[in-house]
């Protein structure tokens, strides 16, 4: 027989679950506008905006949310690539295009929120 945690009789997993899972779709679906924004586009047949959701549970709560995407989203995001450098960043036409930090910043502190909400509701 299992020994009852704390959190079991506090909080509604599963309704704290789908609370994240739909603020997750939210921020994939702000940073493919942010990326369309900035007219990013991938030079091979990929499509640069498939954004993948991963979700990992600890005491079958959300715990940690992974977003996958091409990694050549991080060269734009930073500057780089076809030949830049990081180095040479600001000394070339190619420019930073930040997309990804600023909406998860956002997101991370809504997703905060989200969960202090869930755990006040049953107290």
């Amino acid at each position: 027989m299992a020994i009852p945690r704390y959190t079991d009789s506090i909080i509604d997993k599963q309704r704290l679950n789908t609370r994240l899972q739909q603020k997750s779709v939210e921020a994939v679906n702000e940073l493919v506008q942010e990326m369309a924004k900035l007219g990013m586009k991938h030079s091979g047949g990929d499509n640069l905006k498939a954004i993948k959701l991963g979700y990992r549970k600890q005491d079958e709560m959300i715990n940690r949310i992974r977003f996958r995407f091409k990694h050549s989203g991080v060269f734009v995001h930073k500057g780089v690539g076809r030949g830049t450098k990081i180095s040479q960043v600001g000394s070339t036409n190619r420019e930073p295009k930040e997309w990804f930090n600023p909406v998860i910043e956002k997101v991370a502190d809504e997703l905060a929120e989200i969960a202090a909400a869930e755990y006040r509701d049953w107290e």
